[in-house]
This record gives structure tokens, C-alpha cells and sequence, in this order.
């Protein structure tokens, strides 16, 4: 049956799927969910995400379809090229977010690594490790480091992976969770660290 609506073209299919025909839906559906598909697997290489397969994006492909079924105009642009912008700008957004959170777990797994329960890592040996901050000597790590463990009352260790993982990105939320900590006792060491790098003159926060 389908080879029969091979030839039908998009906005036909469209105008029947206006008039209440659930097939020519689900005919367009098809169409474009292998589309989807495709473009999604080249933003995956693009994004050299590990262990992904086209399936992982089928959630975004279908609701971005689904999304053009509603916004598209008949009296605009034609319907592939509308489907597939929306279909790429989507896709390209989903695989972006996906990078990223396997970058996040990774850099977190090697914290994990690297802390264990132990508290005999110096802090400034994890800090130095990732760098974000252009200290001009050892004595700016100690300085920023001792300042900010002054602000409360949490051991040094977790203090440096909670700002660590700040800089990686993570989420107050998702810092708390990890960290067993309080959303307010992370919050605390965040701004406590973005005010004290303001006042040292000596360190130019940026990240790289």
C-alpha cells in the first residue's frame, strides 16, 4: 500500500491528513521518522557520542513530525524542507545535549576516581587538576581554597567537588544529590566562591 502513495506527494498527503485521514498521517510519519533518523545518526558521529544508536532520538523525531503537522502552512515553503529544518534544528539540539551529558559523566566518574572516600588528596592537587582559574602562583590556590572553607563548615574535600562540579556544569540539583549535600549548603559554596575570586586581585576567573 505504501508504494501506491509513493508518488503522492507531502502536501497532498498533508491536505487528506487535514481532512481527518489517519493514513496519509501515518504515511508522512514514516516518511520523515527515516529522515529523522538519519540526520540524527550524522549529528551522533558528529558529536562522537559513544553507545547511541537512532532509536535513542525516536522520542524527539516523533514530537518534532508531530510538532510540523501542527505549524506547518500550506501556502508556505514546501512541507520537506519545512520538516526537515525542524527535524534538524531538534536533532542538533538533542545530540548537543547528549555530548554534554556524557562529557558530565565522565569527568564525574573520574572525580570519583580520584576522591574515593579518602580525604588524603589535597585540594588543590583536584583543582589544579581541571583548571579554571589562572592562578599566578601556589599561593593563590591556598588562599582562594582556605577563604572558601572558611565560609561554612564542610570538609575541604567535599568543598572542591562541589565547585568542581559547578564548573563542569552540573545543576545545583544534580551537585546536591551527588554530593549528599543540601541544595542551600551548594548553593552557599557557589556564591561563596564567585565572591571571593571578585575580591582576590590576584586570580582572573575564567573558564576555559
Amino acid at each position: 500500500m505504501d508504494t501506491l502513495f509513493s508518488r503522492v506527494s507531502d502536501e497532498a498527503l498533508f491536505l487528506q491528513m487535514t481532512l481527518g485521514d489517519k493514513f496519509s498521517q501515518d504515511i508522512l510519519l514514516r516518511r520523515y521518522e527515516h529522515l529523522g533518523r538519519q540526520i540524527a545518526m550524522v549529528f551522533a558521529r558528529q558529536n562522537c557520542l559513544k553507545n547511541v544508536t537512532d532509536q535513542d532520538f525516536i522520542e524527539v523525531i516523533y514530537d518534532t513530525i508531530f510538532r510540523t503537522f501542527r505549524y506547518y502552512n500550506l501556502h508556505g515553503q514546501k512541507y520537506s524542507v519545512f520538516c526537515r529544518e525542524s527535524l534538524n534544528q531538534e536533532l542538533y539540539r538533542e545530540a548537543s545535549e547528549k555530548a554534554d551529558n556524557q562529557i558530565k559523566q565522565k569527568s564525574i566518574v573520574n572525580l570519583d576516581e580520584k576522591f574515593g572516600d579518602s580525604d588524603e588528596l589535597l585540594v588543590c592537587e583536584v583543582i589544579e587538576d581541571k583548571p579554571t582559574l589562572d592562578f599566578s602562583d601556589q599561593c593563590d590556590v591556598d588562599i582562594f581554597l582556605e577563604n572558601l572553607s572558611s565560609t561554612n563548615s564542610l570538609k575541604k574535600r567535599k568543598i572542591a567537588r562541589i565547585y568542581l562540579m559547578h564548573v563542569y556544569g552540573y545543576t545545583l540539583s544534580e551537585i546536591a544529590k551527588k554530593t549528599n549535600s543540601s541544595i542551600y549548603e551548594v548553593r552557599n559554596v557557589v556564591n561563596n566562591a564567585e565572591e571571593i575570586i571578585h575580591d582576590l586581585d590576584t586570580v582572573d576567573y575564567r573558564f576555559r
